[in-house]
């Protein structure tokens, strides 16, 4: 990841494990809310973005949710690496794409997300009302 982000000419820094598991869990209230079972846990199946994929969570997918991302202003972001397994804090130019990786890009203000897969496709998701 870190070859990624130089490569991207991303400014990164990785949070620390505890720190990057509370913004995954703060994404899942914020964005996955319905995947909450019983017991207060998140169930999105082996990968977040198959909610998605699946419609159990509203959004907009492939170039239209490219076209979105794209079109936001640029601000500091979190990246959601696979299922949270590291969380980097971010600063770019422009937004990055990371098709064909397992990534979540949250914006400092919160006010949306854009959430990669491994199998190249995106989705667009505004947080649940």
């Amino acid at each position: 990841m870190h070859q990624f982000f130089e490569k991207e000419n991303i400014q990164y820094k990785q949070l620390k494990k505890k720190c990057g598991y509370a913004v995954h869990r703060e994404w899942f209230e914020l964005f996955a809310g319905k995947l909450k079972d019983g017991k207060g846990k998140f169930r999105a199946g082996k990968y977040v973005w198959e909610a998605f994929d699946s419609g159990v969570l509203p959004c907009v997918s492939g170039n239209k949710a490219m076209l979105q991302y794209r079109q936001k202003i640029i601000e500091n972001y979190l990246v959601v690496i696979e299922n949270g397994e590291a969380v980097f804090e971010c600063h770019s130019d422009g937004w990055p794409d990371f098709s064909g990786m397992e990534a979540i890009v949250l914006p400092e203000s919160r006010s949306w997300s854009m959430i990669f897969s491994h199998e190249g496709t995106s989705y667009f998701a505004q947080p649940e009302t």
